[in-house]
């Protein structure tokens, strides 16, 4: 971990950063899965997974938010903090991922303790929405862990895939409200997923700018 940062060089400590961010990557992103999986199969021991998770990302925001405060007490070079802020970035984008899982578990509830329900294409329409979420979450992800920058286009492909489907399966959506096929509550979570699923993309697709953006900085 990102121990005695005062006593190594920058290269080494954006590098160690960099390990650690994407291990708290992972977690959001699966927590971002359980919680899927949770809603759709009504699977109460993945939405404990999710928000046991949650609790993860939380404490590894705070301490890998607390090292790259220190770091920034190094002599890094213009190119080191300007990566370094963009890390601090980057940490927020996972948390807020980790947060929107959390959400989904609690529409979960609600449709398992029939606060809400919701007609078949609706919940079709969201496992779509969701399956294409969480392959934008992968390849940004890939991107960011590997410095692929080869595969950017790929994230910027999948995460306008997600805003075009969304705005598909809302058009729908409002179509089944008109007739009446979704309650209301129900229809307030439909829309509130595609919210949660359009932002989680949004936020991966930030981790993947970052090399983008840093890549052209180097050049």
């Amino acid at each position: 971990y990102l121990n005695n940062t005062s006593q190594i060089p920058a290269v080494i400590a954006m590098d160690q950063a960099h390990r650690e961010i994407c291990r708290m990557a992972h977690f959001a992103i699966d927590n971002l899965q359980y919680s899927i999986d949770c809603f759709f199969e009504h699977d109460a021991k993945k939405g404990q997974m999710a928000l046991q998770g949650e609790e993860t990302v939380d404490y590894l925001t705070g301490a890998i938010l607390g090292k790259l405060v220190e770091l920034r007490s190094l002599d890094l070079s213009p190119k080191h903090l300007n990566k370094l802020y963009r890390y601090i970035q980057v940490v927020d984008d996972l948390e807020r991922i980790s947060d929107h899982a959390e959400n989904i578990v609690e529409y979960e509830e609600q449709m398992r303790t029939g606060k809400a329900s919701m007609h078949q294409e609706a919940l079709d329409d969201l496992q779509m929405l969701a399956n294409i979420t969480m392959q934008s979450m992968n390849v940004s992800l890939i991107v960011f862990e590997k410095e692929l920058m080869d595969r950017f286009d790929d994230a910027e492909a999948m995460e306008d895939l997600v805003d075009q489907t969304k705005e598909q399966i809302e058009a729908s959506h409002i179509e089944r409200m008109a007739k009446k096929a979704c309650d209301p509550k129900g229809g307030i979570l439909f829309t509130d997923f595609c919210i949660d699923m359009e932002r989680c993309s949004d936020h991966a697709i930030n981790l993947a700018e970052v090399v983008r953006d840093l890549t052209e900085q180097n050049a």
